[in-house]
């Protein structure tokens, strides 16, 4: 292969690569995005039979009263039937929303008070922290492939470095 078509080859490559990268931090965007108001420390799914289910349960999160398998009966006394969108409550409110959860647990119907809190830090740095080490390695392999591309070895790794944006999705 000639250094002319290395270097098409390569740009070509890099571009692809660029395009690759462009999207996963528009996906990063849009995730950061959804954490718009606050969290509420657990999460349901909606049964076939239309009933919602406590799923999941963040152990260092307001909700620890809560345990996955309980059925979720109400918020504010609005139940599914009256708002079906009133599992994501904690999207329509700031943090430090007090509300009053009802749940069937065991056949007894169980009511707590919460509260939303913040999103967790992590929840913000993890897709920015990606998306900053794929243009690290996408722009170190550029620079490598740039400064040298008459260089076989020198091009496989300039190629090594970008697929490695790959690595993070």
């Amino acid at each position: 292969m000639t250094v002319r078509q290395r270097q098409w080859l390569g740009a070509f490559f890099f571009a692809l690569m660029f395009v690759h990268f462009g999207v996963n931090a528009y996906v990063a965007g849009l995730s950061l995005a959804e954490l718009r108001g606050s969290s509420d420390g657990w999460g349901a799914k909606l049964l076939p039979d239309g009933r919602a289910e406590i799923a999941e349960v963040d152990p260092n999160g307001p909700a620890t009263v809560l345990r996955p398998g309980d059925e979720f009966v109400s918020i504010n006394g609005k139940t599914l039937k009256d708002d079906p969108e009133i599992r994501a409550y904690n999207r329509r409110v700031p943090a430090g929303t007090r509300y009053t959860m009802v749940v069937r647990r065991q056949g007894q119907l169980h009511e707590f008070a919460l509260t939303t809190v913040p999103h967790p830090l992590s929840r913000r740095l993890i897709p920015v922290a990606d998306t900053l080490v794929q243009l690290l390695f996408l722009l170190t392999g550029l620079i490598v492939f740039v400064l040298k591309p008459a260089d076989r070895q020198v091009w496989l790794l300039a190629l090594l470095l970008g697929t490695f944006t790959g690595l993070f999705n």
